[in-house]
């Protein structure tokens, strides 16, 4: 693994003396420097295994702000940080390492000490990086189809909480596409399983280049799929929905011209920001959806069509008593 270092300083003559400090150590491939935390965000220096600060709190810096933030993430690896100052007031370098810091220390202690002091936190994160690579392979494996590559059931289920969430938070529309194989237990007892694997894999390939980068395609069960698009209105869903469709079409022409051609139905289901539906109902509608477009002969998109009304009992007449 690279050892990269990043020096940030406010002052260019501290932050050339931090740079040769640093390299004084021997340990390190590349050292980076910059002045303000912001730049190095910039240039993802925090990709950099270590991060040392001087005087954190100085003007233009907002280390200590940057050190809180930081701290709030789950997702990604952090740097171990280490904050190095002059100062003899300890209450900034307290907070440092209440905010995160890895260690805050005086200037003054000796390069020996220093070096120490580094080389245990380098040995620290690097096992942490490998830990974190085997959480990332197992979390990865617990949210992925082993025979399609697409997300899971457990994958559809988080990303579907994730998304209902954040659609009401940022008050923007998402849809659910519901995508179902075609007479695929025919096809199953004609051709046998291997074929059908082969077309589900047909179907998830058609899946993966129809998609953005921002939505969620998952295998549902069986031979049923389901995509997650954020952001996207019900006119934007069926346009989406339709090229697949079209691409399965062709795709299987091709793959699967020496067994029966194969198509997919799908039921779309867009959800506004101002609904507050449980999410198996949102499921339920796109469901119905499907069901539709297999009614009508199979091969099509359909949206969802909302029950018409009942009207309120208050308008209805007045029920005449018998005399």
């Amino acid at each position: 693994m690279l050892i990269e270092a990043c020096a940030v300083a406010a002052h260019p003559s501290r932050r050339e003396q931090l740079v040769q400090r640093l390299k004084r150590l021997e340990l390190f491939e590349q050292i980076h420097s910059t002045e303000e935390i912001r730049r190095a965000e910039a240039q993802d220096s925090w990709g950099s295994n270590l991060i040392v600060f001087q005087d954190l709190d100085e003007k233009g810096l907002s280390g200590l702000a940057w050190l809180a933030r930081l701290s709030d993430s789950e997702d990604q690896l952090l740097p171990t940080i280490i904050v190095l100052t002059h100062k003899k007031d300890r209450s900034g370098r307290i907070l440092a390492l209440e905010l995160g810091a890895s260690d805050s220390i005086d200037w003054s202690i000796s390069d020996a000490e220093f070096k120490a002091r580094v080389n245990a936190h380098i040995r620290r994160h690097s096992k942490f990086h490998q830990m974190h690579l085997t959480r990332l392979m197992l979390t990865r494996q617990t949210l992925t189809d082993s025979l399609t590559g697409l997300g899971n059931r457990n994958c559809f289920n988080r990303a579907m909480d994730q998304e209902s969430a954040r659609s009401r938070r940022e008050k923007k529309p998402f849809s659910l596409l519901m995508l179902d194989l075609d007479h695929f237990k025919r096809f199953n007892d004609s051709h046998g399983h291997q074929a059908g694997d082969m077309a589900l894999r047909t179907v998830s390939r058609c899946i993966r280049a129809g998609i953005r980068n921002t939505d969620v395609g998952c295998r549902y069960g069986g031979e049923e799929f389901a995509i997650i698009l954020p952001g996207a209105c019900e006119g934007d869903a069926f346009g989406l929905a339709e090229r697949i469709r079209r691409n399965v079409e062709q795709l299987s022409s091709g793959i699967l011209k020496r067994f029966t051609p194969i198509s997919i139905s799908i039921g779309i289901r867009s959800v506004s920001p101002l609904e507050s539906l449980p999410l198996s109902r949102i499921v339920e509608e796109a469901d119905r959806a499907l069901y539709r477009a297999k009614a009508q002969g199979r091969n099509r998109s359909m949206v969802h069509e909302a029950a018409p009304e009942l009207p309120s009992a208050a308008i209805l007449p007045p029920r005449r008593l018998a005399l």
